[in-house]
């Protein structure tokens, strides 16, 4: 990381590309390909993009979201409740 950068944003707000890919156990590429297609927000100083935590959150929850909504429509749009018999 470039020295400048803890003097232009807190550190504590943002994550590097490697952290954020862990955190959604994702590979690196994954980040940085929805960062560039503007699906992810992230900031970029230097060569390097910084991602606010939460905008993270927001994406992770936006693409869970659209993964179950994925998974319902190919098990067939129904989802049975457990207490159901």
């Amino acid at each position: 990381m470039a020295l400048g950068c803890n003097m232009i944003l807190n550190r504590d707000e943002y994550l590097t590309v490697p952290e954020a890919a862990r955190n959604l156990r994702v590979n690196e590429e994954t980040i940085r390909r929805n960062v560039r297609s503007g699906r992810l927000k992230a900031e970029k100083i230097g060569n390097q993009w910084f991602i606010r935590k939460s905008d993270l959150s927001s994406f992770a929850v936006v693409q869970n979201s659209q993964r179950k909504g994925e998974i319902l429509r190919i098990a067939g749009g129904t989802q049975r409740n457990e207490t159901e018999s």
